[in-house]
């Protein structure tokens, strides 16, 4: 009986600790608002993106720079050299993309030979995109199409 009571009261205990460390312990994650579908011009207008395109990524190197459309600390970035495929809005001058969010639970995941449809701001020389944009993967590295 005595050792029944003292292994429920370990559980007890160990159950608590283990919730606890959870508990205060803070959670990180990516978190954007809902920026719905895009299904018409008007909708499109209303977000402002400066460029629209499908890209290949031709390469990849990582960066760290201020945002200049807020004022947010540094953010890691993943700048990609690309080929644009087919330009919808914007400059098609500009050959690098800025994903933001690298390394962090915001991070696109981008690699070379991708191909996505960036929806994207200007930022100096660059075109920033990240997860919190419309922007989306096309083709994954191996040419195989995103099915989401």
């Amino acid at each position: 009986m005595k050792k029944t009571i003292l292994i429920n009261m370990k559980k007890y205990i160990y159950t608590l600790i283990i919730y606890f460390l959870i508990i205060t312990n803070p959670v990180f994650g990516c978190s954007c608002i809902d920026l719905g579908e895009i299904s018409t011009k008007e909708d499109l207008n209303k977000y402002k993106y400066d460029f629209i395109a499908l890209i290949k990524i031709e390469s990849l190197s990582d960066s760290s720079y201020k945002k200049q459309h807020d004022n947010s600390d540094e953010w890691r970035s993943s700048l990609a050299e690309i080929t644009i495929l087919q330009l919808f809005k914007g400059d098609g001058v500009k050959r690098k993309i800025s994903f933001w969010g690298r390394g962090t639970s915001c991070s696109m995941g981008v690699a070379k030979g991708q191909t996505w449809i960036i929806f994207g701001h200007k930022e100096g020389i660059f075109i920033g995109t990240s997860y919190c944009t419309h922007s989306t993967l096309h083709k994954n590295e191996l040419g195989g199409f995103n099915l989401v």
